[in-house]
Formats: C-alpha cells, sequence, structure tokens
C-alpha cells in the first residue's frame, strides 16, 4: 500500500479510526464516508493544532507526517475523553475493573504525544550562548597566593 501523499476530512478519520485499533471497536465508533463519522471533531483538532483549518493545503511527505502524528493525539485524546466515564465498581458479588481502559488509553495518549512533540509548536529548543563573566566560582588567576 502506498503511503498518502494527501488527506481529506473523511480519510484523515478513517485513519485515526485504524491507529486506535480494537478500542475503537470497543467505543463503538464509526469513521466512513457512510457513517455518522464520531472523528469529524477529532479531525478539527488536528487540524487546530497543525495550524490550519483546510486540509488540502497540507501535501508533501514532512506535512503529512506532522499531520498523522498530530491526528494520533487527537484521536487518543478523544478516546481518553469518552473513556472518562468508565470506573470500578462491585456488585452482585463481582468486581469489574472497567477503568483499565481509561489508564491504558492514558498511556497511549502519553505515547502519541510525545512523538508529536517535535511538530508542537509550544515545544521548541533553543541553543544560545552563555556567558559567565559573573560566575563567583569561575577561576582567576589573581587570587592565587604563595602560601
Amino acid at each position: 500500500m502506498a503511503v498518502p501523499t494527501s488527506y481529506t476530512e473523511v480519510t484523515l478519520g478513517q485513519y485515526m479510526y485504524v491507529q486506535l485499533g480494537k478500542v475503537a471497536k470497543v467505543l463503538e465508533l464509526t469513521s466512513g464516508p457512510n457513517d455518522a463519522d464520531d472523528f469529524a471533531e477529532a479531525v478539527n483538532d488536528a487540524l487546530l493544532a497543525y495550524g490550519t483549518s483546510d486540509i488540502s493545503t497540507i501535501s508533501g511527505n514532512a506535512n503529512i507526517q506532522k499531520l498523522r502524528a498530530l491526528a494520533r493525539v487527537a484521536a487518543w485524546q478523544f478516546v481518553v475523553n469518552n473513556f472518562a466515564a468508565l470506573y470500578s465498581f462491585s456488585a452482585d458479588g463481582a468486581s469489574y475493573d472497567r477503568n483499565q481502559l481509561f489508564e491504558q488509553s492514558k498511556k497511549a495518549l502519553e505515547i502519541a504525544e510525545r512523538a508529536a512533540l517535535p511538530y508542537d509548536t509550544a515545544y521548541q529548543v533553543k541553543i544560545v550562548s552563555v556567558d559567565h563573566t559573573q560566575n563567583p566560582y569561575r577561576y582567576r588567576p589573581e587570587e592565587e597566593t604563595d602560601a
């Protein structure tokens, strides 16, 4: 299968659905041209994070990589928000740990966020030279004595 060179809102939603794997099926999410498309707002979030409102302006390998990374983050944020209502409880002598899905989704979100860091405009590293002229611990030859 060839790597996509462009996306539409529908195909980006389908990519997000595929990235979630079985989690999307557990949540009974849909994504496709004939579906209600649960990912419509997650697609909007990915586009806003990218810095555009028009998906047709995104093309080129580097831009597609950035879009896909940001789309994975938006998809997992969507899942975490949906799983937030799940909790553990006991009833009729049995216990149910439904919050495991929530915890695992939070971990997947953290992984997606780390992978998207290079594309996040808030995450920037700058290298600057530092002048230590006011350093009180610097070596000063005039302070040497013949003691």
